[in-house]
C-alpha cells in the first residue's frame, strides 16, 4: 500500500511541483494534478502520514523529508516507476513460485534473461532497461569508487557495462586509466554515444558481443561486474568467472559489485527483495559473499575480499587471479605468527615468532588483531590509499608490501589499508601523508 501511494505521487509529479512552486493549498494542487478536491485531499493526507509531505501555514502542503529526498534524484524516481512491473508479477506469488506464470512482466523487460541469442536483440528491446540502468547507476557508482581505488592500474574492463555510466564516473576520478566496455551490440552503441559526448573516445574501447559465448577483450588489469552476476544462474556464472580469469594478468583483479544475500543488516534487500525480483525476472539469484567466494576459488581466483559500502546491502568483492607466496611475511620487516582461532577477540599482544602461513583465522600485529580471510594471510596486492587510524590518510608506494586488509605499523603510526598494502617494504620507502 505505501509503495502505491509513493508511486502515485511520482507519476503525478507531485514532488517536482512543490519543489518548483513552493507550498500549495489543496485547491491549487487539485488543479495541478487534475484530481478532484476529495481525491487530492486523500492523496495529500496519506503522503503526509508517510513523511513524503508536511503541512505548512495557511493550510498548504510542502515537501516532507522523504519527498524532498527524491528531488534531483532521477535514479530513485526511475526505480519507483519501474516497480509497477514487479507488482504485476507478484499479483499471484504462489503461481510465481510454482512456475505457473506464462510470461512475466520483468522477464519481458529484461529480454536477455530468457533469450538464447541475446546478441540479436534490437534497439527497441534493450532501450528500456538500458535507460533504467543508466539512471540508477550513479546510486551505486559513487559507493564503489569510495570503497575501491583503481590507482596504479592501467586499464579497466567493465563487462555488461551498459551505456557506460559507471566507466564515465571512473574516468572522472582516474584521468590516467584506460577504459574498455563489453556488452551486447545494440547496448554498446549507447556507450559510444556517451563517451563521444563526454570527450572520452580516446580513452575508451567499446566491444559488442555476448559474454556467455564470446571471448572477452584482453589487456585489462581489472575486470568489473557491476550489478550483473546476480542476473545469471550458477552454471553461467561459473563460465563467466572462468572467462574473466583467462584474460586477466597474473596480478589482475576481478571486481564484483552488487546486492548480496546474507549481508548483516540488509537481509530484507539482499535476500527477500532480490530473491523474488530475480525469480520474477526468470534468471539468476542473490548470492552470499561465502557462495561467491566458493565459486571464485573454483575458477582459480584468490585473495578474495568483501568490502562494505555505505549501501549496506551492496558490498563489493575484489578477487586476485593467483595465490601469493605461501608464507607469512612482510618484506624487510619483522615476521608475525598467525593464530588459527577465528573467535579470538581483545587486544592481547601477539608474539612475533617464526613466520608461518595464516589459516583462515585471526592474526595480530603488535597489539592489533586482523582477520585472515584465506589460507594465506600476508599478501602482496597492488598499492592503494590507506586510511590512517587517528593519523589522517596515507598513501603507500607501489613497491610496498603488506597485509591484506590489515593494520600496518611504522614507528608509532598505524594505518588501515583497504587494498592490502600496509607494511612498507624497506627504509627507502615511507608513508606519504595527504
Amino acid at each position: 500500500m505505501y509503495s502505491q501511494i509513493l508511486a502515485a505521487c511520482v507519476r503525478l509529479d507531485l514532488f517536482n511541483i512543490l519543489a518548483s512552486s513552493g507550498p500549495q493549498t489543496t485547491a491549487e494542487l487539485s488543479a495541478h494534478l487534475d484530481l478532484s478536491l476529495e481525491a487530492t485531499q486523500r492523496l495529500l493526507s496519506t503522503a503526509k502520514a508517510l513523511e513524503l509531505l508536511e503541512t505548512r501555514g495557511g493550510g498548504r502542503f510542502g515537501l516532507g523529508p522523504l519527498g524532498a529526498a527524491l528531488i534531483g534524484n532521477p535514479g530513485i524516481v526511475a526505480m519507483i516507476e519501474h516497480h509497477g512491473l514487479l507488482y504485476k508479477d507478484l499479483n499471484d506469488p504462489v503461481a510465481l513460485l510454482r512456475g505457473e506464470q506464462q510470461a512475466s512482466a520483468l522477464g519481458q523487460y529484461w529480454p536477455y534473461a530468457g533469450s538464447d541469442s541475446p546478441a540479436t536483440l534490437s534497439e527497441q528491446q534493450v532501450s528500456a532497461y538500458s535507460a533504467l540502468m543508466a539512471a540508477s547507476q550513479p546510486l551505486v557508482s559513487g559507493e564503489i569508487l569510495a570503497a575501491y581505488g583503481f590507482s596504479g592500474r592501467r586499464c579497466l574492463l567493465d563487462v555488461g557495462g551498459g551505456d557506460g555510466a559507471f566507466l564515465a564516473q571512473v574516468a572522472a576520478r582516474h584521468p590516467n586509466l584506460q577504459l574498455m566496455l563489453f556488452d551486447l551490440p545494440m547496448v554498446v552503441e549507447r556507450a559510444q554515444s556517451r563517451f563521444a559526448a563526454s570527450g572520452l573516445s580516446t580513452r575508451t574501447r567499446v566491444v559488442g558481443g555476448d559474454f556467455l559465448r564470446e571471448a572477452l577483450p584482453q589487456g585489462a588489469a581489472v575486470v568489473s561486474w557491476v550489478r550483473v552476476v546476480h542476473d545469471h544462474d550458477d552454471a553461467k556464472v561459473n563460465s563467466l568467472f572462468a572467462a574473466v580469469r583467462r584474460v586477466l594478468p597474473t596480478d589482475g583483479v576481478l571486481l564484483i559489485a552488487e546486492p548480496m544475500a546474507e549481508t548483516p543488516g540488509a537481509e530484507p534487500m539482499g535476500d527477500a527483495y532480490f530473491g523474488f525480483y530475480l525469480l520474477a525476472m526468470g534468471s539468476g539469484r542473490p548470492r552470499s559473499t561465502e557462495k561467491l567466494s566458493e565459486m571464485l576459488r573454483g575458477a582459480g581466483f584468490s585473495q578474495i575480499q568483501s568490502i562494505p559500502t555505505r549501501i549496506v546491502s551492496q558490498p563489493i568483492m575484489p578477487a586476485g587471479r593467483y595465490m601469493p607466496n605461501p608464507h607469512a611475511w612482510d618484506q624487510n620487516c619483522e615476521r608475525f605468527r598467525f593464530r588459527t582461532d577465528p573467535g579470538i577477540t581483545g587486544k592481547s599482544p601477539c608474539r612475533r615468532e617464526t613466520p608461518v602461513a595464516g589459516s583462515a583465522g585471526m592474526a595480530c600485529i603488535g597489539e592489533r588483531r586482523v582477520a585472515c580471510a584465506q589460507d594465506i594471510a600476508l599478501l602482496r596486492p597492488p598499492a592503494g590509499v590507506a586510511i590512517g587510524v587517528g593519523q589522517g590518510r596515507w598513501r603507500f608506494p607501489e613497491s610496498s608490501a603488506g597485509v591484506g586488509g590489515a593494520a600496518a605499523e611504522r614507528g608509532h603510526r598505524r594505518a588501515y589499508c583497504p587494498h592490502g598494502v600496509g607494511l612498507v617494504a624497506g627504509k627507502n620507502h615511507r608513508l606519504h601523508h595527504h
